[in-house]
Parts: structure tokens; sequence; C-alpha cells
């Protein structure tokens, strides 16, 4: 008997797969509580033995639905290069056994796990965005620091963001904020070849605004801070406000969402007064810093999917 043969549990419990400082997931447990739905969390802290048997039905068979949040381990400050890599290593022993939960197609995924990593690929989510007909800030990938600095010749003010996890110089942890690119080019050029970085035009001055899409739900809220160059390093010195994006935008996000067969993104936008300029789309974005105060509706939409509402 293989994996697929195995039927869905339409009767049984929503799956929050997450970690315990994931207040988002704290909101829409507590809605699926009162509701009466049944759910259980599975937290990345909570003490689990891994017992997997090839013969035995996958992990999400007793499931009616599966929200993968957050339960892979949070970056945190190491001592060395080795020490994230070491971290990066243990990350990717769970990211592998949770995998088993893919292998049960029918049931509900918020965002089932292949689609939901290949959508964390920044190289396919611009080139997917640019499909789809959003407008992306003169981008290069390149480990080249001349051809970095020929970038910011050609464009204009740059920034430098990570291609995936950590830029090592810039972090002592297995994340990297969006830093300004003349910091990167203060560095010796060693420091460059070593692994490929992203390279883009700055859009100065702006708004950020990020965009929720739950299904055919939308939500949106904006903030304006002159200087920042990542909003998440500032969190404290403006205050976010509902805005409602153009409906050619929304309809964009949408179908880059359906280019990846997802029903959840967090879209990351960059707005200059003229163009909405899209800088990412995380699968897994947070929302309750501005669902909560502004009540979006964000975790309400949530909710009414993992109770078998609208696909």
């Amino acid at each position: 008997m293989t994996n697929r043969a195995h039927t869905a549990n339409p009767d049984g419990p929503v799956l929050v797969v997450t970690n315990e400082r994931d207040f988002a997931a704290d909101v829409v447990v507590a809605r699926l509580q009162a509701s009466g739905y049944p759910v259980e969390r599975l937290n990345t802290e909570t003490d689990l033995q891994v017992v997997w048997r090839p013969d035995e039905p996958p992990l999400a068979a007793r499931y009616s639905a599966v929200w993968l949040r957050q339960f892979l381990a949070d970056p945190t400050p190491q001592d060395s290069v080795n020490d994230v890599d070491d971290f990066l290593v243990t990350r990717e022993q769970w990211r592998t056994w949770l995998t088993d939960l893919a292998e049960h197609a029918p049931t509900r995924w918020m965002n089932p796990l292949w689609s939901a990593r290949r959508a964390e690929n920044k190289l396919i989510q611009l080139r997917t965005a640019v499909s789809v007909g959003l407008r992306v800030p003169a981008t290069i990938v390149t480990n080249s620091r001349d051809e970095a600095a020929a970038h910011q010749a050609k464009v204009g003010r740059s920034i430098v963001k990570a291609l995936a996890s950590a830029f090592f110089p810039f972090s002592d942890s297995g994340f990297m904020f969006t830093r300004p690119l003349d910091e990167a080019l203060a560095l010796d050029a060693t420091n460059w070849t070593q692994q490929p970085v992203i390279v883009q035009a700055a859009i100065h001055p702006r708004t950020d605004i990020r965009i929720f899409i739950i299904g055919t739900d939308f939500a949106a809220a904006a903030r304006t801070e002159v200087d920042a160059v990542d909003w998440r390093t500032r969190s404290g010195e403006a205050e976010w406000e509902r805005c409602e994006p153009p409906e050619d935008i929304l309809e964009r996000c949408r179908n880059y969402l359906s280019a990846f067969d997802l029903v959840y993104g967090a879209f990351d936008f960059a707005f200059d007064g003229d163009t909405w300029w899209f800088l990412e789309c995380n699968q897994a974005g947070e929302f309750a810093f501005a669902d909560r105060p502004l009540e979006l509706g964000v975790a309400e939409a949530i909710t009414t999917w993992l109770c078998g509402g609208p696909r």
C-alpha cells in the first residue's frame, strides 16, 4: 500500500504546525476552539519523539486541514559561520521530516508544502511577479562586487538582500535584513565570491505596503517612513494604517498565488507615489502586527478557510 492509498479524514481536526511564539497562530487556534472546531497544534518546542515507519499512514492522514506556519526553528545569533552552518543543518533535518505531511494529497492545505517551498525561492518569486504583470525594481543576483557596483552606478541607490538564509558578514544568525548596498561594497571582494546575493534598486522615499490575500479575501496595511531600508528593523517608529490597493494590483497578486497553487500570501510592496513595486511575497508572512490593531479580518478569513470555507 502506498501513501496515496490513504483516504482523508473529513471529520478530523485541523493541524497547525508552528512554534510557541507564533502569536498569529494563537489567534487562529483560539478562534477554531471557540467555534467548537477540533484543532491540534504542533510546536517546534514540543518534546516531540519521532518514530517513522514506511508502512504506516502519513501524519496528515488523520487531519481535515493543515496549516504549516512556522514549525522550523527561528534563526538565532551564533558565534561563527560554523555555528550558523550547524544550526541550518539541524533545521534541514526537521524540514525533511515535515515532507511526510505532503504525502497525503486529499488533505486541505492552507498552502501545500511543495508549493510553499517553491514559493520561498526568491528567484522564482521575482520571475513569477514579472510574469503576472507586477513591477519589480531593477534587480540582479550576483556574487561579484564589481557587478554590484556597476548595477548601482546604472540604476542609482541600491540595497542588498540575502538570496536564502544569511550573508554572514552582515548577520550572526541564519537570517539577514535588507541592507544598503554601500555597506556591502565596503567589504573585501572575497566576501562577495562566497555566495550570490540580491542587489536591487532602492525605492526611496516610499510607503511600505503589505497586502494579505486569503483565497478570495484580502486586506492591506501601509506605513510611511522615509529613511527605513527595511521596516522590520524599525517597527516602532511608524504606525500602520488600512489601505485599499488598486484592483489591478489585487488581481495580479491573486494570479501570482494561483501560479504557485497557494491560498495565502503576504505581499510586500513599495509605493513611490506612482508605481507599486513588488518586493517579495511570504507564503507564511506575519499578519498579527497589523490584523489585530486595524481589525483587518485576516485571522477570521484564515479560520474560515481551515474550517472548510471557500478555496
